[in-house]
């Protein structure tokens, strides 16, 4: 009588590869939503840094009864403008030093030495006040809540030796640490003049601040060098007017990747173009999100910067998050603007007395 023989039966070849098949399908379709989500998370917690900075601000003008400046002491303008202001020294210290307090900071700010620059950043010629190393830890503090965490960038070292523009950092040993977020300052790059509120009826207009026919009074934003608005200078309403937008830290050039312990020529202030001239077409370059390569008027912008043409340029608003980017609204709260925004109506909301209030958008 013969014996039975069992044997074992496995999987064969085809049937693995059937279930892998599955198991790679099912991952294909599970990544995107996994992804959604964890956006969505990084959305929703850098909408609750702006929130954050949004009640700083508030809390800052209690005590001061005005918002901060968005730099002090630019070392921005020119040898003449600078002449003019009075300025001898440079000291490029930014709003944010001054928001510390209101963000939970108190010890970050109290180890900051006022009476040094916080970089070299020195255009005018006139000096930098002290040695910006002294502050040299302070500047490369991380801090969170200046972060987007969609944003991978953190810290970047920047060198360039341009006599007019950028950073003139040539000396400086460490890396900056970057933020998230830029002061709104209107039509103006306001860290090469003095930033003060003008009634439009005012006579003492300097005929160099004027464009187009109209007085920049019209085109000022909340925020400056030297200065910035209180809340009853924003006449057309802090509901429609933007105090801080955010600004994705992969731009156009490293150098204008905003920083926000060190002020520099760029990377303080985000800006709009309410006009056309032959160096932009206003209603494309400077929207949400734009990329360089919009820029139609001046296409050797990008022919001098290899693989940046997609890149937005200095003061464009912009974000890591697909379809727009967050804004601090006066009143406080935070705002999700697209991308696809009204352009008129997005550079409306960045004058805060040009009495043309928005109603909706």
């Amino acid at each position: 009588m013969k014996s039975k023989v069992f044997r074992k039966r496995g999987f064969t070849l085809i049937e693995l590869l059937v279930v892998i098949a599955i198991i790679a399908i099912l991952v294909a379709l599970l990544l995107p939503a996994v992804q959604q989500a964890r956006e969505a998370a990084r959305r929703a917690a850098c909408k609750n840094n702006m929130k954050q900075i949004g009640l700083a601000l508030h809390n800052y003008h209690d005590v001061s009864n005005q918002f901060p400046p968005g730099i002090i002491h630019s070392g921005a303008p020119s040898n003449r403008t600078a002449t003019a202001m009075g300025q001898t020294y440079n000291l490029n210290h930014t709003g944010w030093t001054m928001l510390l307090p209101f963000l939970e900071q108190a010890p970050l700010y109290n180890s900051f030495n006022f009476n040094h620059a916080a970089s070299y950043v020195n255009v005018t010629r006139v000096g930098v006040q002290g040695d910006p190393e002294v502050n040299k830890d302070f500047v490369e503090t991380i801090l969170p809540v200046l972060l987007c965490p969609s944003e991978p960038f953190q810290r970047f070292t920047y060198n360039q030796t341009n006599g007019r523009h950028y950073t003139l950092e040539i000396n400086y040993t460490g890396k900056k640490a970057c933020t998230s977020y830029m002061f709104a300052g209107g039509r103006l790059v306001s860290n090469w003049s003095y930033y003060h509120v003008r009634d439009t009826s005012s006579v003492d207009m300097p005929v160099n601040e004027a464009v187009d026919g109209r007085w920049l009074v019209q085109y000022q934003g909340a925020f400056g060098n030297n200065g910035s608005a209180a809340i009853k200078n924003i006449t057309d309403g802090t509901s429609n007017s933007i105090l801080i937008g955010e600004s994705t830290l992969n731009k156009h050039s490293a150098a204008y990747r905003p920083t926000w312990g060190a002020g520099k020529h760029t990377g303080v202030f985000g800006r709009v173009e309410p006009r056309k001239t032959t160096n932009t077409t206003c209603n494309i370059v400077w929207r949400i999100n734009s990329p360089i390569a919009d820029w139609t008027g001046n296409i050797s912008r990008c022919a001098t910067r290899t693989g940046s043409c997609t890149k937005p340029y200095a003061w464009v608003f912009s974000s890591r998050h697909p379809g727009g980017a967050h804004f601090v609204m006066g009143d406080g709260r935070v705002e999700f603007l697209t991308d696809s925004i009204d352009w008129p109506t997005f550079v409306l909301l960045n004058f805060i007395h040009d009495n043309q209030p928005i109603d909706a958008y």
